[in-house]
């Protein structure tokens, strides 16, 4: 290097010489000179008076005393920001050196020795010039992944105009659009070039990036796509910016972007007005997004122009604070042009829906995870989307005897100029913690116009290509669409279909309102909600794991609990094998299943279902004494419990978690106990409104092996009595109303005319001629009746009647039982359950 070459001819003082050739002058300008004469050099010199002086350009043939006493000695700054360029001193040439060259300051109090820890240091060469070239592919990529070790930048240098390369975190900006704003003015892009990478990370550390040749078919986890952008300044061309950015393979940015600043030549930088201008003389700046959004907020909201400009401009700080002209919008004109090209997007959304939808759906298939699956345009318009994990969890919860769900289908509306039908299914891994269930998640969703055979055939046909098991799925749950019962019986080989209340279709619907802010969307924005929401679902399930969020893992599923001080600590790829065993965990039978035990042929007026009772006590296991609460109060209470303890009249709740059946000895129906994770417990008696306590739940924790947790929480509260509730004990329930004023029904009466021949017979049952507890008949006419009771066998589909004698069924109020979510579960209140006019269908609950 040459640095080092005339570091060692300064040491040898006046022992070596440079002869200066005839063009560098005649007479004394022939003396001894120290000259480098194929470098571009400024030389400074300092006296003994400590005062600096500038010598000619050595290009310009300027030398200086070779006596090695008076040289002064050499510093390098190898600062790249300060790295000066500088002109050919060659008249001929008015070109500007595209390198910049280092700036050689000289100082008499340096020690030129080799043995000095100030000895001559520089920076090779190509290292100086780095930040003036392009960035590799790899070495982009390795910068921008490890942009948290490097000195990183939270804003946009937007007034940089020299040679700088910058790590730019974009989570801090306000909108990552603003990487794309400069105060130089107006900027051609040039090209962009995007290269597609494949990073290994082993341990969090970066070990191996290749960079593949091509696009991949399918974007993998390790696969990332870098995009390199680049602009020359339409005024300056000597100015250029390159921004790098990543994303990983499901196109979302990575949190760093690499800007860089090139300055080519000492060169001016300044701005043009905008081309459109006419008049005005102010200089263009690019605005970002984010201001234009502003503006489109304050338009939506009825402002006229001139206030939406003067709020902006308030909010960005006003006179005294506002910091930059990229804050604000340009004048009152480009307002008004947001305005008018608002107008034509709302004019041309409806002409665009379909293209944007169908391009939506082109670019998710090269994701490893696509959302929007199938677009059909004709003959009728459907759209099915979904993710791998829905498919997934619907065939390892729907398809499994020994513990399965029901898949619920029900269409909604009100959500867009279309109609939508979601799939619903629970959850049998998780139990949401407020209220002890299996949480209801969103499967794949139906976009159609119309909801006949044909697009729910299209539906069935499309969930069963993607996940070719789910043609064995156990029980399909819905209402009265007959056209739903006829598709998905075409493709589903299980036991059959199961009638149950839309309870989870209605609420999973509600959702689904208020993902859209009860709003009608565009169909394009509402398949992105509706990717939202499965992704809330997939995190709150991860959640879970460390014990946060909605959601906790079911006890069957322990060993993938992690508490969360350990979670922390491990690996992100360690956290991915975890998360990925849970879900992909098999399924495994509740635990409460083995205390239910379903026969034929029990005491009557229990529908064939028996419950294993808990074991008995002779006492409780806490005594009152070593409570410490109110005798006064409790005394009774404790009394009792032992009684219900010692007669067995404490049972499991079919399909509940933490849920008991208690016996009542002062009326005919039973009490529900369900025993929370905090220790209360719950019951629907009087006593618990007055006092929060009762016999049920005390005998209930008690069987459940949780009366210490109980005790432990009553002592805690220490609530007292509601005042309230025991004014009321032995009062009308609704003093309000008249005496004998019936309540109103909130159940509509039916208006339609199903016509049959028999429409004139009266509705009316001998319900009215008969008790309660006994057989009475009732027309099928104006119900919902379907199957019978005893037999199991259909008796009608809705809403055709059979003819006399069999438009007729035998009625009676029972505690019925009822599979859901593959749980055998019991009513808590007798219900109306229906028979064939026969004896043997009767005699079979018996």
């Amino acid at each position: 290097m040459w640095e080092e070459e005339f570091a060692k001819f300064l040491q040898r003082g006046d022992q070596e010489t440079v002869e200066t050739s005839s063009s560098f002058g005649s007479g004394d300008e022939r003396e001894r000179g120290l000259i480098c004469a194929d470098s571009d050099l400024i030389l400074i010199s300092t006296d003994s008076e400590g005062k600096k002086h500038e010598t000619e350009n050595l290009s310009n043939r300027s030398y200086i005393d070779s006596d090695s006493s008076s040289l002064p000695s050499l510093d390098i700054i190898t600062d790249p920001i300060n790295v000066c360029t500088m002109e050919k001193s060659n008249s001929d040439d008015d070109s500007v050196e595209k390198n910049p060259q280092p700036v050689i300051n000289i100082s008499s109090s340096t020690d030129l020795s080799n043995d000095s820890s100030d000895s001559l240091t520089i920076r090779e060469k190509e290292d100086m010039e780095q930040f003036a070239k392009q960035l590799t592919v790899k070495e982009a990529c390795k910068l921008i992944l490890k942009g948290d070790k490097e000195d990183y930048v939270s804003s946009v240098p937007v007034d940089c105009i020299e040679t700088s390369t910058f790590v730019i975190d974009t989570l801090a900006l306000k909108d990552r659009d603003d990487l794309r704003i400069h105060m130089a003015g107006a900027m051609k892009n040039n090209r962009v070039q995007r290269d597609f990478v494949s990073v290994h990370i082993s341990d969090g550390e970066i070990s191996n990036i290749s960079v593949l040749k091509k696009k991949p078919s399918v974007m993998r986890n390790s696969v990332y796509r870098l995009t390199r952008t680049y602009w020359m300044s339409k005024n300056t061309k000597g100015f250029k910016r390159r921004l790098y950015e990543l994303h990983d393979s499901a196109g979302k940015p990575t949190k760093f972007a690499i800007l860089q600043y090139v300055v080519e030549g000492d060169v001016p930088i300044f701005t043009n007005v905008h081309g459109n201008t006419k008049t005005g003389n102010t200089p263009y700046v690019r605005t970002s997004k984010r201001v234009l959004a502003d503006i489109g907020e304050h338009l939506d909201a009825g402002k006229r122009a001139k206030e939406t400009f003067d709020v902006i401009f308030e909010d960005a700080g006003g006179m005294k604070h506002v910091s930059s002209p990229l804050e604000l919008p340009r004048n009152t004109k480009q307002i008004y042009n947001v305005k008018q090209t608002q107008k034509s997007a709302v004019a041309g959304k409806d002409r665009d829906s379909m293209f944007q939808l169908i391009k939506a759906c082109k670019d998710q298939q090269s994701l490893a995870d696509p959302y929007i699956r199938v677009v059909q345009c004709a003959p009728e318009f459907c759209c099915i989307c979904s993710s791998d994990l829905q498919l997934m969890e619907m065939d390892m919860f729907l398809t499994n005897p020994s513990e399965c769900t029901i898949m619920g289908i029900d269409p909604t509306f009100n959500l867009g100029e279309f109609v939508v039908t979601p799939i619903v299914y629970k959850n049998l891994k998780l139990i949401h913690r407020r209220t002890g269930e299996c949480p209801t998640f969103l499967g794949p969703v139906l976009i159609h116009q119309t909801k006949t055979e044909r697009a729910f055939d299209f539906f069935a046909s499309s969930i069963v290509s993607l996940r070719n098991t789910l043609a064995d799925t156990l029980f399909i749950g819905t209402d009265d669409e007959c056209s739903i019962f006829n598709s998905f019986s075409r493709i589903s080989c299980g036991f059959g279909f199961s009638h149950y209340t839309t309870n989870a279709n209605e609420s999973l619907n509600n959702r689904l309102k208020q993902k859209t802010d009860y709003q009608e969307n565009e169909v394009t924005v509402f398949c992105t909600k509706m990717r939202e929401l499965a992704d809330e679902q997939k995190k709150d399930t991860e959640k879970a794991i460390i014990g946060m969020g909605p959601y906790q893992i079911r006890t069957e599923y322990i060993e993938h609990v992690q508490p969360s001080h350990a979670w922390f600590k491990l690996s992100e790829s360690s956290r991915s094998k975890h998360i990925t065993a849970f879900l992909k965990a098999p399924l495994k039978p509740s635990q409460f299943r083995s205390s239910i035990r379903i026969s034929v042929g029990e005491q009557p007026g229990t529908s064939g279902t028996s419950l294993d009772p808990q074991p008995h006590h002779k006492s409780l296991s806490i005594s009152l004494e070593d409570t410490h609460l109110d005798p006064t109060i409790h005394e009774p209470i404790w009394k009792k419990a032992e009684s219900l303890v010692n007669s067995g009249l404490v049972n499991k709740a079919p399909g509940v978690q933490n849920g008991f059946m208690v016996a009542s000895t002062s009326g005919k129906d039973p009490h529900f106990v369900r025993l929370l994770e905090s220790g209360k417990g719950t019951c629907n008696c009087e006593n618990f409104k007055l006092l929060s306590i009762c016999s049920h739940v005390l005998a209930a924790s008690e069987c459940g092996r949780k009366l210490q947790k109980l005790i432990k929480y009553l002592r805690k509260t220490q609530s007292a009595p509601n005042l309230q509730e025991l004014s009321k004990v032995n009062m009308p329930k609704h003093p309000q109303r008249k005496p004998n004023q019936k309540p109103r029904s909130n159940k509509r009466k039916p208006t339609r005319d199903f016509g049959s021949k028999h429409s004139t017979v009266k509705q009316a049952s001998m319900e009215d001629d008969n008790d309660n507890d006994g057989y009475y008949l009732k027309y099928l006419i104006g119900t919902q009746i379907r199957s019978c009771y005893g037999c199991g066998q259909p008796i009608r589909l809705p809403p055709h009647v059979p003819p006399p004698p069999y438009d007729i069924v035998i009625c009676q109020k029972e505690y019925r039982t009822f599979n859901m979510d593959g749980q055998l579960k019991l009513t808590l209140q007798p219900q109306n359950v229906h028979y064939h006019c026969r004896i043997q269908c009767i005699l079979k609950t018996r």
